[in-house]
């Protein structure tokens, strides 16, 4: 059974949903990585292929994580709209805001199936980035 924690982020009325699933082999919660890292200036990921531009989701407040890549790399919401990250890859990630943005969220360590949400309470533009592979960056764009 899933375990879930909630977290209350007052500056922006914002909530986070983490869903954890129990990993008997990963009893370490700080970034590491067992898979190709390091930043990626041509835009590409560890594979060779390109990563994805901005797009509309297809399902709104969905983003998928696979092939080192969020897809789609900038979603479109409104505020109060809910996004949710789903790992469909085989490595573990880690879905953090980027310093630049106007709310600090950090989502923890979803292994591969682990779904996370956050619910985005204000206009704006959001940046964030996974932590363990800081070459994968995504945009929830709220309207």
């Amino acid at each position: 059974m899933p375990l879930t924690w909630v977290v209350g982020a007052a500056a922006c009325g914002s909530s986070t949903s983490v869903a954890v699933r129990p990993n008997a082999s990963s009893n370490s919660s700080a970034p590491s990585d067992t898979s190709p890292s390091g930043t990626n200036p041509s835009g590409t990921n560890p594979s060779g292929t390109s990563t994805s531009t901005t797009t509309t989701a297809g399902s709104p407040g969905r983003v998928d994580i696979v092939d080192y890549d969020f897809t789609p790399n900038t979603i479109t919401v409104k505020a109060g709209d809910t996004v949710t990250w789903t790992n469909l890859d085989t490595s573990d990630h880690w879905v953090v805001s980027s310093p630049t943005s106007p709310s600090t969220f950090d989502l923890g360590r979803q292994s591969t199936g682990a779904t996370v949400n956050f619910t985005f309470g204000s206009p704006a533009s959001y940046p964030y980035f996974c932590n363990l592979h800081n070459y994968m960056k995504g945009t929830v764009v709220v309207s």
